[in-house]
């Protein structure tokens, strides 16, 4: 009987060392499987902040290039505007010379009458 009740404090406490153990096992998974999760959040929230500056970046890159054209384009307008004018000065000017040198061979017509 004593070898009997022995033996089943040895089992008995056997047994509560493989529950121990499997516990330990099971927290340490547990914990394992918390720092792999904390890992990933933190890649996913720096992969997300990269993005977000890439994006940020390539906005800035987007409105000065877009600011830059339309300076250009203003800028071509203003040499178009400016031509346009100094094309009509021209065109008046001759205009004017056109006149004068019609009334000059008015004038002298008439003198020769």
């Amino acid at each position: 009987r004593r070898a009997r009740d022995a033996h089943e404090r040895a089992v008995q406490q056997h047994l509560a060392g493989e529950k121990k153990a499997r516990d330990t096992h099971e927290r340490l998974i547990a914990e394992q499987l918390s720092h792999e999760k904390s890992a990933r959040d933190r890649h996913h929230e720096h992969t997300r902040e990269l993005i977000g500056r890439e994006k940020e970046a390539r906005d800035k890159h987007l409105s000065a290039h877009q600011e830059m054209l339309q300076r250009e384009g203003s800028s071509r307008e203003n040499a178009i505007r400016d031509l346009h004018d100094t094309i009509s000065k021209e065109r008046a000017l001759r205009e004017q010379a056109h006149g004068v040198h019609h009334e000059t061979l008015q004038r002298e017509k008439a003198s020769r009458q």
